[in-house]
């Protein structure tokens, strides 16, 4: 069963026209969520299998949206390193 460790809910702040890699810059600089994926030396966290990370409020008057989000989700998932 999946068990919640933490969980926080971050307002980015992007300017109004934002690209996936100023997201994950954001993400990267704003947030705890580099830690939480054990990317980092700095864990707060035990250690965790698996992550799930819930990326709200995609705008569907973007007509790229959906296109966003698959780039979003491929630059998290790139920017991760493998655990040694």
């Amino acid at each position: 069963m999946p068990v919640v460790v933490a969980s926080a809910k971050y307002d980015l702040e992007l300017e109004e026209r934002f690209s996936a890699s100023d997201v994950l810059i954001h993400l990267r600089e704003r947030t705890d969520l580099w830690s939480w994926m054990q990317q980092t030396e700095d864990r707060q966290l035990p250690h965790v299998d698996r992550m799930t990370v819930l990326i709200e409020q995609m705008s569907i008057k973007n007509r790229h949206w959906k296109q966003f989000g698959m780039d979003l989700v491929q630059l998290l998932q790139l920017s991760m390193r493998p655990h040694v």
